[in-house]
């Protein structure tokens, strides 16, 4: 059940943002001549559109994940679980660089999420860039 409504808010984020993004792509030119010329809408959805939207995606993986690191201390406190929070709030008194390196454990799965969006999107751009 914790892991339920600790994914629930990221899940409708992501669902939104693809929902929204998908709409705007459908209304492009290239998605109207696509469809004009006969192809299956599975083509055009698998080779044009989520091609188009995968790097605005990995752009948005910092949000999710701040919203699910966010939402494992709610659920902490909410379901009565002795996790993480619970660990920084005992040494919080006690011991300074214990506390600080609790809280920049949250910072790795935001700079590992920023690193590689930005290698992906470098590799993108130099591919683009080959076969223009």
């Amino acid at each position: 059940m914790p892991i339920i409504i600790s994914i629930f808010v990221p899940a409708i984020f992501l669902i939104q943002f693809l929902l929204k993004e998908m709409a705007g792509e459908e209304q492009q030119d290239y998605v109207l001549f696509l469809r004009a010329k006969g192809l299956p809408k599975s083509v055009i959805y698998v080779k044009h559109i989520i091609r188009n939207i995968f790097p605005l995606l990995l752009i948005h993986l910092r949000t999710i994940i701040w919203f699910l690191l966010s939402n494992i201390i709610v659920v902490e406190y909410l379901f009565n679980i002795h996790g993480f929070a619970e660990v920084l709030r005992s040494m919080y008194g006690q011991r300074a660089e214990a506390f600080i390196l609790g809280f920049l454990l949250f910072a790795v799965p935001i700079i590992m999420a920023d690193l590689i969006a930005y290698i992906v999107l470098k590799l993108r751009k130099r591919k683009e860039k080959i076969s223009v």
